[in-house]
């Protein structure tokens, strides 16, 4: 179901497209996000002015609330 005010479809198509990007790949399990990858998107955003500053990768990706 989508959020009020959000187009039903429109969603389902977002969700569609997005959810391939996130399965696993590389060996790699569903949702993983490779540090050096996350990194350089974090640049490209600051770069773009969309955050202040590029935070550390460490400071952002966690294990740690994993069962």
């Amino acid at each position: 179901m989508a959020g009020k005010g959000l187009d039903p479809m429109q969603t389902r198509a977002e969700v569609d497209a997005t959810l391939p990007l996130l399965a696993g790949t590389h060996g790699r399990p569903y949702g993983h996000m490779d540090p050096a990858e996350w990194g350089e998107y974090a640049e490209w955003m600051a770069q773009h002015d969309l955050i202040s500053s590029a935070p550390r990768t460490s400071d952002v990706l966690t294990n740690e609330l994993l069962p």
